[in-house]
């Protein structure tokens, strides 16, 4: 997740650092490397955070990170600090097994224990 160029961008990140979002789309649209569908058409999917490196599609982030200007790396330094804030979330590992290649923890990204 990233904000316009704004001095309050920790604190915003802050505030969203514990919340797990899941979305359910009802069509898909916007997946990078696929055709859109009509609107509305097809099956309920479940969207989530990304929860481990390489979940994403190689070349999603890049992709994003490139048409926003953004740097990962200076983004990773700029919110060191919010590392040790993260608590412990379930459905962290509850897909892992749907993604290809071997999957590395993100810092601060940790499964909670007995709801996996």
């Amino acid at each position: 997740m990233t904000l316009p160029a704004t001095k309050n961008e920790l604190k915003v990140m802050e505030q969203k650092l514990n919340s797990y979002g899941k979305t359910i789309h009802v069509w898909k649209a916007g997946v990078y490397g696929q055709e859109d569908e009509k609107f509305p058409l097809g099956e309920p999917r479940l969207a989530w955070s990304f929860n481990h490196l390489h979940e994403p599609q190689q070349g999603l982030l890049e992709s994003v990170y490139e048409s926003l200007d953004i740097s990962v790396e200076q983004k990773r330094k700029e919110r060191k600090d919010l590392v040790s804030q993260a608590k412990a979330q379930c459905g962290v590992n509850a897909i892992a097994g749907e993604f290809k290649g071997e999957l590395k923890p993100l810092e601060g990204v940790k499964a909670k224990e007995g709801c996996e």
